[in-house]
């Protein structure tokens, strides 16, 4: 087994190990930290020379699983962010900020259903951009190889581009959610830039959905507009049911790639 895979599934047995028995029959902190990786890679915006990833989740759940998180809120989210940190450092993602987990009450959610939301969000004033991922030795445990990274990415304040991040919450804000498939009620932040969705995890938008082709569609920013084009795929893209090539997404307009359907929407 490789370092990165075993790093990956260290870092879910430590989580699985410190809330064990202490979330039955609920929400798992590990199925959140599961998504909140997802949503890590998901959201990755490549640059020149490096792959940035938000630095702020909000995780909305039931208020049912909110009364039972919140009891352990904070152990919860340190190990959370610990976990993100973790993620981060060995893809080689770089962070403008140690990342901050948020919990957040949806009314309309039931019982261990939740969805996470990601931004990237300016430092705090005083606090230079930037934030280094240090290395760290892992707990020895046997039968792993005695590998290690070959890089560790060190990011220099000042060095992330000012156009990622969000000051606030704002409205008109241009997103794609999950109605069906893997993961539904994920939802992926669109920047304005071009974006490659499939079932590749290096895309832009991976969607974990063996009908969807590794390099499906993308989406393309014109003039203030998203537009979506089929890149090839095998069983093609629909959008409200219509086999296209390329379209101009409209709020609430439905994707249908694969088996999994999704719905642009601007909030």
């Amino acid at each position: 087994m490789g370092f990165l895979n075993h790093l990956e599934k260290f870092s879910e047995k430590l989580i699985e190990g410190f809330f064990k028995g202490k979330f039955k029959g609920q929400l798992q902190p590990i199925e959140i930290a599961k998504k909140l990786a997802r949503e890590m890679g998901a959201r990755k915006t490549v640059s020149i020379s490096r792959i940035y990833v938000p630095n702020e989740y909000t995780v909305l759940v039931s208020a049912e699983d909110w009364a039972n998180l919140s009891v352990f809120e904070e152990e919860v989210v340190n190990e959370l962010q610990q976990y993100l940190v973790g993620k981060a450092r060995d893809k080689g993602y770089a962070l403008a900020t140690p990342p901050v987990v948020k919990f957040q009450v949806k009314e309309e959610l039931a019982l261990g259903i939740f969805e996470i939301e990601s931004r990237f969000v300016e430092p705090p004033e005083g606090m230079p951009r930037g934030f280094e991922l240090e290395e760290t030795r892992e707990p020895e445990v046997e039968g792993a190889e005695e590998e290690v990274p070959q890089h560790t990415q060190v990011f220099q304040p000042g060095s992330v581009p000012l156009g990622l991040f969000e000051t606030q919450a704002g409205e008109g804000r241009p997103e794609l959610i999950i109605l069906r498939g893997s993961d539904p009620g994920m939802t992926f932040r669109l920047g304005q830039h071009r974006m490659v969705i499939g079932r590749r995890e290096t895309n832009h938008i991976f969607l974990d959905d063996h009908n969807i082709s590794r390099r499906h569609a993308q989406l393309d920013y014109i003039e203030g507009s998203y537009y979506i084009s089929d890149l090839g795929s095998t069983n093609g893209t629909f959008v409200n049911d219509r086999r296209v090539e390329k379209q101009r997404l409209e709020p609430g307009g439905r994707i249908c790639l694969g088996t999994t359907e999704l719905e642009f929407r601007v909030v």
